[in-house]
C-alpha cells in the first residue's frame, strides 16, 4: 500500500516530481501488485501516464458519488484530493476483474485476481477521510456484506488508510464508537484480523490498515520509512 497523496495536483495536470520519485520505486523494486490511496486522479488522466505499461491498472477517482456532500460538515467537502487504485503487472501470471456487485457511496474498490492454478483472491482498498461518520460506515459495510452473500470473500484482504486515530494495536481497543462499528464489522462480522500495529504516519499513528480472513498467506509486512517511496505524510 502506498498513499501517494496527490500524484495530480488540484487541476489536471500531474505532480511530475511525485511521479517521478514514484517510477523511480516502481523501476527498481518492481512490486506485482500495487494499492494507492488519495491519488487525487481525474477523469482526463489516462492510466499510461500514472504507472508504466507493465501494469494493468483498476482505479476508482473521487467523484461526487464515491465522496458525496456531507451537509452536517459542509466545510470538510473537498472536491479535489481522494481516490483509490489498485495494479498488477501484466508479466506476471495474474488476471484481474472489478467487483460491481453494489454501489457504495464511498472510496473503496474491490478486485477478484485470479493466480496461478486457478486460485482466486479478493483485494479491497479504501480511503476514508477521517471526519466521516456512520453514513461512511453504513455505505462500506453495504459493500463487503454484499461480496459476503455473493461468497467473494473467502480469501480476502483488505487494505488501506482507514484514519483510525484513536485505536490501540494491536489490542484494537478504542474509546470511539465509530472506530468500535468498523472493527465489531471487520473482525466480529467477518471474521478477519488486522495485522499492521506500527505507526504508519508522521504523527506517529497507525492510520493504515490490513484486515483479511487470510493470515497465512502474508508474512513479512514491513512499514517503509516516510518519503521512501515518494513524497508523503504516510509511510
Amino acid at each position: 500500500l502506498i498513499n501517494t497523496k496527490d500524484l495530480a495536483s488540484q487541476a489536471p495536470p500531474l505532480n511530475m516530481t511525485k511521479l517521478l520519485e514514484f517510477h523511480g520505486y516502481l523501476y527498481t523494486h518492481k512490486p506485482d501488485i500495487l494499492i494507492l490511496n488519495e491519488t487525487w486522479l481525474k477523469n482526463s488522466i489516462f492510466d499510461n501516464e500514472v504507472l508504466p505499461s507493465c501494469y494493468n491498472v483498476i482505479r476508482l477517482d473521487r467523484s461526487i458519488k464515491s465522496h458525496p456532500w456531507d451537509p452536517n460538515q459542509p466545510k470538510k467537502f473537498k472536491k479535489n484530493g481522494g481516490g483509490v487504485l489498485i495494479a498488477h503487472r501484466t508479466d506476471v501470471n495474474i488476471s484481474s476483474t472489478k467487483i460491481n456487485l453494489i454501489s457504495a457511496q464511498a472510496e473503496l474498490l474491490s478486485v477478484v485476481l485470479k493466480l496461478p492454478n486457478n486460485k482466486k483472491l479478493c483485494v479491497s482498498t479504501i480511503y476514508r477521510v477521517g471526519t466521516l461518520g456512520f453514513e461512511n460506515f453504513k455505505e462500506i459495510k453495504k459493500h463487503f456484506e454484499s461480496l459476503a452473500i455473493k461468497k467473494k470473500l473467502d480469501k480476502h484482504i483488505l487494505i488501506g488508510d482507514f484514519n483510525f486515530s484513536g485505536v490501540e494495536w494491536p489490542q484494537g481497543s478504542t474509546s470511539c464508537d465509530l472506530y468500535k462499528r468498523f472493527l465489531d464489522f471487520f473482525v466480529g462480522d467477518l471474521g478477519h484480523v488486522q495485522l499492521i500495529s506500527k505507526a504508519t504516519h508522521k504523527s506517529g499513528n497507525v492510520l493504515d490498515l490490513m484486515f483479511t480472513n487470510v493470515p497465512y498467506l502474508i508474512d513479512n509486512i514491513t512499514i517503509l520509512e516516510q518519503n521512501e517511496v515518494c513524497l508523503s505524510d504516510h509511510k
